[in-house]
């Protein structure tokens, strides 16, 4: 009895230890298949089965021909319209063009080769296998959240405060740029469903602003620089006052360049020598950039005067007469000399014509003082000649004498008066430049007092013969001139009117030299009774018409008194006459 309760035990054994075994063999069996599978969803290169694109099934299809399919597909929809992105104000436009066909193609085929791939182990190999069901993408318009990253970058970005900094030479300045946040992830995912239902109203995304830092452009001017300093002209002392360079940058050439740089762009400005606008050489020549007054006379054509008014014009020219100085004649041209190249020419000394150095010169100092009235300047010193000129207005001429007569007048103004004087053929002209205080201007009155015609004379040499008849000297008509200064208004105003001067120009009659008379007695017809009183006719003494004119006059020894034509007085009107200079009252004159 007990063997056969052995064997019964062992049969038992064997069953159990048989279903174990194949236990494990369906589990290893099982767990090869899972493996299998798994690497067989794994390793798969296309997209799971039933995944839909819209209406075309892209299961099966590797990324391009999933990407083909699509394209085909949306070529048939119509393309989506524009949208507008609001942020802030402004308008951002989503192109419906941009949006369409292949980039839009490209979106849904990831997303249907990403399906099912990122699932549980198991859920995946129902993916692969097409145990899943049927997956559906919406084909509608797909907004990335990359699209709009870049399309509203302008806005939604970081912020960037300004900021300087010095690198050698150079000024890194940054300009601000505004920031602002928003999640844009929900903004493509709310922008796509409203593609996807029609509705294109403008899309208000909501935003949250960052401000940046601000420049004070003024105050990095200040820190980093030194402003140049214009020259000036100081009306107190009477100088220009030097100009001084700068150092830095040019304040309107930096805020250009900011104004044009981007938001957050770096500008690059160099620290450099910045010069004046004004340089004192500048503001030198701006003082005499204005012709206060010009006149030029004529030159009669005697090679020897013509040479000493060129060397007196020379001599004044260039001459700088500072407010309140007082210019004279003689202190700046000196004295005539030979060393100076001066040369003999006609002056009248106690009424006779000699030939001394520098005679001519006076015509010099007549141009100088008609300049000088025009201008309204202060004469200080100025006498008229012995004989009557007419190179200038009548009564406007003014003779100097080295030692004995002096032209003078003073800068009564607030700025540098400049003489400029040259000759030019037989022409000399004199211009006073200098800065304008006023448009107010200058006429001269002439008015003739009284007229002396002179007389036709004869003196006797009894070394002569009877026959003998030579001209001595011309005769000259005398004149008293009386002159005044009327200064207007630009608008005509008369403003002033002062008695100038009054000029007394001697006569001088004409005189031949003529040898002893034989006396012969006289024939006398007993019929006709002695004439009793009665004129005698003179030769000359016609009056000079108001204003100035003078009428033609006879020269001797080469010279020329006889109006040859007009002088020019700068645009204050013209004064007919010309010829040499002229004696003064008793002195030796030029």
């Amino acid at each position: 009895m007990a063997k056969n309760t052995k064997s019964k035990k062992t049969a038992g054994s064997k069953k159990g230890r048989a279903a174990v075994i194949v236990i494990i063999i369906v589990i290893i069996l099982l767990a090869v298949l899972l493996a299998g599978c798994g690497m067989a969803a794994t390793s798969y290169q296309s997209i799971f089965p039933n995944v839909y694109v819209g209406s075309v099934n892209v299961g099966g299809m590797t990324e391009a021909q999933a990407r083909q399919a699509v394209e085909d597909m949306l070529a048939q929809q119509p393309k989506p319209e524009d949208m507008v992105i609001e942020v802030f104000g402004d308008r951002y436009v989503i192109s419906g063009e941009e949006i369409s066909g292949n980039s839009n193609a490209q979106l849904l085929v990831e997303e249907a080769y990403s399906t099912g791939r990122s699932e549980s182990f198991f859920n995946k190999i129902l993916y692969r296998f097409g145990l899943a069901g049927d997956t559906v993408i919406s084909a509608g318009t797909v907004i990335g959240e990359d699209y709009l990253k870049e399309l509203l970058s302008p806005v939604i970005c970081e912020k960037i405060d300004a900021s300087v900094e010095e690198d050698g030479q150079w000024l890194i300045v940054t300009k601000s740029r505004d920031g602002a946040s928003a999640d844009l992830a929900a903004a493509a995912s709310e922008i796509s469903a409203k593609y996807a239902s029609g509705d294109y109203s403008a899309y208000i995304l909501d935003a949250v602003s960052e401000p940046a830092s601000l420049l004070d452009l003024q105050a990095v001017y200040d820190e980093y620089c030194i402003a140049p300093k214009n020259a000036f002209y100081d009306t107190e002392t009477g100088e220009v006052i030097p100009h001084q360079e700068g150092f830095g940058f040019d304040m309107n050439e930096f805020k250009t360049q900011m104004e044009n740089a981007a938001p957050g762009e770096k500008v690059y400005v160099m620290l450099k020598a910045v010069p004046a606008e004004i340089t004192t050489d500048i503001a030198a020549a701006a003082l005499f950039e204005n012709v206060l007054y010009t006149c030029t006379t004529p030159l009669t054509d005697i090679p020897n005067r013509t040479n000493n008014v060129t060397l007196a014009a020379n001599a004044m020219n260039g001459a700088v007469i500072m407010p309140g100085e007082t210019f004279s004649f003689n202190k700046r041209v000196g004295e005539r000399t030979a060393e100076k190249g001066y040369k003999k020419a006609d002056v009248y000394v106690s009424g006779n014509t000699v030939g001394e150095l520098g005679g001519g010169v006076c015509q010099v100092a007549s141009t100088l003082y008609v300049c000088c009235l025009y201008t309204d300047l202060e004469i200080v010193e100025r006498a008229e000649h012995q004989f009557f000129v007419t190179y200038v207005p009548a009564g406007l001429d003014a003779t100097i004498y080295w030692g004995a007569r002096d032209y003078q007048f003073k800068n009564n103004t607030d700025y540098p008066i400049m003489i400029e004087a040259f000759v030019e053929g037989l022409e000399l002209t004199v211009t006073l430049k200098g800065e304008k205080s006023n448009d107010n201007y200058v006429e001269m009155i002439s008015e003739t007092l009284e007229v002396k015609p002179f007389e036709e004379v004869e003196e006797v040499d009894e070394t002569k013969d009877p026959d003998y008849r030579e001209l001595k000297h011309t005769g000259y008509t005398g004149y008293t001139i009386k002159t005044y200064r009327n200064v207007y208004d630009k608008d005509g105003n008369l403003l002033n009117s002062s008695h100038e001067a009054t000029s007394y120009y001697n006569r001088r009659d004409k005189t031949w030299i003529v040898g002893p008379q034989e006396e012969e007695p006289p024939v006398v017809d007993p019929s006709i009774p002695p004439e009793v009183g009665g004129d005698t006719p003179v030769e000359g003494g016609e009056v000079p018409p108001e204003g100035g004119d003078v009428p033609p006059q006879s020269g001797e020894n080469g010279e020329t008194v006889v109006p040859e034509g007009e002088i020019s007085t700068g645009g204050n009107g013209e004064t007919p006459g010309s010829g040499d200079v002229v004696p003064g009252q008793g002195e030796p004159q030029t």
